[in-house]
């Protein structure tokens, strides 16, 4: 095949493989049993055509000039981890290739360079992604509905135009949060450990904190932690500095705990008093203008 057209079908490799001189599409169809590694060129295309049955590493051969690209089109669901090994920019197609909207799982997409790396997602299919830990998630090219677990790394969520489903975690400081920056009618954050008693309910009431104008970020995030969350969560909301902050107080002390209170980040002054929030699910239905 020239470079640059067609494709390259592998159905069984080693567990070690130099793919670096491939300049087509490599179309990784194997299900080894074993964890496979495939050396990579910068700009590399891969198309998972297949589930693999153990992780899979799309690793650089460029580790050290810190600006390599991969792009990966994921076509089935993959339940094994596919790790992008020093890739900074991640490019990801959801297409299985059918006419109709399919949804695509990936169990673990993990950037190695998580702390600083971006993964892009395009594709008309919906994109479940249960593990995803880079620096930025942006689905702003997906048509399809987008449903994420935030990882430790990732911190920056960009959704796609269909209605999407947020599961943010809590971290080991109060300073450090997921954000999503396109928050929109009809998403859903799902709230990280929500406590809830028997009655299925939270205390206090789903509304928006309010403080004199000299208070810090601080002073907010202990005002919506001032109940006892341990056996009923206390889901409150605030406005800071022209953002919007979703607050779950899972402690029992009148104070935020890091790593057990959970704080999300909505990009821009919104009004969420019409959101729904159910504590049963441990879910929010976001209505983001208030009508």
């Amino acid at each position: 095949t020239a470079a640059g057209t067609g494709s390259v079908k592998i159905t069984s490799t080693a567990a070690t493989a130099d793919y670096g001189n491939i300049g087509s599409t490599i179309d990784l169809a194997h299900t080894n049993a074993q964890a496979v590694s495939a050396d990579l060129a910068n700009n590399a295309t891969v198309k998972l055509s297949a589930a693999a049955g153990a992780g899979v590493t799309l690793a650089s051969d460029a580790s050290a000039t810190g600006a390599e690209t991969v792009n990966i089109t994921a076509a089935v669901t993959q339940t094994a981890v596919v790790n992008a090994d020093d890739f900074e920019t991640i490019n990801l197609l959801v297409d299985d290739g059918a006419a109709t909207v399919s949804t695509i799982t990936l169990a673990d997409l993990d950037g190695s360079d998580a702390a600083g790396s971006t993964v892009v997602v395009t594709g008309t299919d919906n994109l479940v992604l249960t593990g995803g830990n880079s620096a930025n998630l942006n689905a702003s090219g997906l048509s399809g509905t987008l449903t994420a677990t935030v990882a430790t790394d990732l911190k920056t969520i960009t959704g796609g135009t269909g209605n999407d489903t947020f599961y943010s975690v809590g971290h080991a400081s109060k300073f450090i949060f997921d954000s999503v920056t396109d928050a929109a009618n009809g998403d859903i954050i799902l709230l990280d450990g929500l406590v809830v008693g028997t009655a299925a309910t939270v205390n206090g009431s789903w509304a928006k904190i309010t403080l004199a104008g000299a208070a810090g970020f601080s002073d907010y995030l202990e005002a919506a932690t001032l109940a006892d969350g341990s056996t009923d969560a206390d889901v409150q909301y605030f406005a800071f500095d022209g953002n919007t902050y979703i607050v779950v107080d899972n402690s029992a002390g009148a104070d935020f705990v890091a790593g057990t209170d959970t704080v999300i980040e909505l990009v821009g002054v919104l009004d969420l008093s019409q959101s729904t929030l159910d504590a049963a699910n441990g879910k929010i239905t976001l209505d983001v203008d208030g009508i």
